[in-house]
């Protein structure tokens, strides 16, 4: 029997902010990834329900302060012309300022429709992820994604 995963809508607001399903104090339980460039980040929100964030196409991750208890504050997610370039900087470990690269960078992403990724902690790692495209599944099966 093949297992079935089931996606859920992302609901995303016009700040950028998941807001459903929501986030804000959910524990990241871990990150793993896989082949054909998937981060896989298992998810336990408030009601003890557990979700998988899937992040596809990763062309860039960075993530500082990882440890035991990450707790979301917010997921953001940017593309096209709301993508900062702050985020595309910290992904690639620049400094924020004028360079043909960043700048380069930018047009391309916005041109091929890359979106960053940033996850906010109450406590523990920041995460940005620059990629091309995200899903939340359930997390009964997550390495099978």
């Amino acid at each position: 029997m093949i297992p079935t995963i089931m996606t859920h809508q992302i609901i995303v607001t016009e700040a950028g902010e998941i807001s459903q399903p929501p986030l804000h104090d959910a524990e990241i339980r871990g990150l793993l990834f896989v082949s054909n460039n998937k981060l896989l980040m298992p998810i336990s929100i408030y009601d003890g329900a557990r979700l998988c964030l899937v992040l596809c196409g990763v062309e860039r991750l960075r993530v500082e302060d990882f440890r035991q208890g990450n707790i979301i504050l917010d997921v953001t997610v940017s593309s096209g012309m709301s993508i900062d370039a702050a985020d595309v900087a910290y992904a690639y470990g620049l400094e924020l300022k004028e360079s043909l690269f960043l700048q380069q960078t930018m047009e391309r992403l916005i041109q091929e429709g890359g979106i960053i990724v940033r996850v906010n902690p109450s406590y523990g790692g920041t995460l940005v992820c620059i990629c091309n495209g995200i899903e939340i599944n359930d997390d009964s099966l997550p390495w099978q994604t």
